[in-house]
């Protein structure tokens, strides 16, 4: 089974996605800056109508840059904190979704402290490492350390062009077995089975945006669901 997660910005895109289908959502606000930190209040109502697979939140405050200050590490550490602490009588599985850079020798590596302090700040919960990961100068060698640190896996394009790059993503799966490797760029319809197929991917994540509005599109989400439950079907 391909596990599908839709990333949606309001309480109605969770209610769409589990109507339509898919598996798990991936809340934020704000998707025109690459989503931000949701409100405790959306989280809260998000729970109660997810999915079976539940709510990952995303953890992100600076809306300019993946490279954070101490400060900013400390924030979104403190506000997964919060989540946790808040919801933890949630009834569908919780996780967090985060990341954040700084700069090495030879280009962005990841912030291993803040790692570091974001996987102790979720507890037992799932983390993932999100799309930043596909800024890093050495992708797949940062694969070792999220699987050292207990991460429970990424969101990844592959690229930094922003669509899916099958080959890179399979490459990742490969390298680190343990680590979860979410599919994500630019997924549709049209393409998503393909890029299932090519990178060998068990999850994968979309947006599903309305054209030229904020929230969820429902043709966009049951069209993309259909398109991975039929690849499932005739495998």
């Amino acid at each position: 089974m391909v596990i599908i997660e839709v990333c949606v910005d309001d309480v109605a895109g969770v209610e769409i996605a589990g109507r339509k289908g898919a598996d798990r959502v991936e809340l934020c606000r704000e998707l025109d800056v690459g989503g931000l930190t949701p409100s405790l209040e959306s989280i809260g109502k998000a729970l109660a109508v997810a999915p079976t697979h539940g709510v990952r939140v995303l953890v992100r405050e600076n809306r300019e840059s993946f490279f954070l200050s101490e400060d900013e590490v400390e924030e979104q550490a403190r506000l997964i904190e919060q989540i946790r602490r808040t919801f933890s009588g949630a009834e569908v599985p919780l996780g967090f979704v985060v990341g954040g850079l700084e700069r090495g020798p030879d280009g962005a590596v990841i912030n291993q402290a803040g790692a570091q302090r974001w996987r102790e700040a979720a507890g037992e919960h799932s983390l993932i490492f999100h799309r930043a990961f596909d800024e890093l100068a050495e992708p797949t060698a940062a694969l070792g350390l999220l699987s050292k640190l207990g991460y429970t896996g990424i969101l990844s394009a592959g690229s930094t062009t922003g669509l899916a790059n099958p080959a890179a993503l399979g490459a990742y799966r490969n390298a680190q077995p343990d680590l979860a490797v979410i599919g994500s760029g630019g997924l549709r319809a049209h393409n998503i089975a393909q890029v299932i197929r090519s990178a060998g991917l068990s999850e994968v994540h979309f947006r599903a945006p309305r054209s030229g509005k904020t929230g969820t599109s429902e043709q966009v989400v049951e069209e993309t669901v259909a398109a991975v439950r039929s690849l499932t079907r005739s495998n």
